[in-house]
């Protein structure tokens, strides 16, 4: 799975990007990148929006440890 992309503003250190998909109610492609160091929201290229369209795939355990 791709990692996503780290916080363009310098001042962040390279904080990971969060995908924001509160808004997805409109659309799947209706989300935003959120940085949590500058609380920044920075729009996805049209790659990133390709590639982290949908999770990952596979099965999720649903068992209890």
């Amino acid at each position: 799975m791709r990692q996503p992309p780290s916080c363009p503003d310098p001042r962040c250190n390279g904080a990971v990007l969060w995908k924001d998909t509160s808004t997805t109610a409109t659309g799947e492609d209706h989300w935003f990148w959120w940085c949590g160091s500058c609380k920044r929201k920075w729009k996805p290229t049209s790659e990133q929006l390709e590639a982290f369209r949908y999770g990952p795939s596979g099965r999720r355990s649903h068992r209890l440890h």
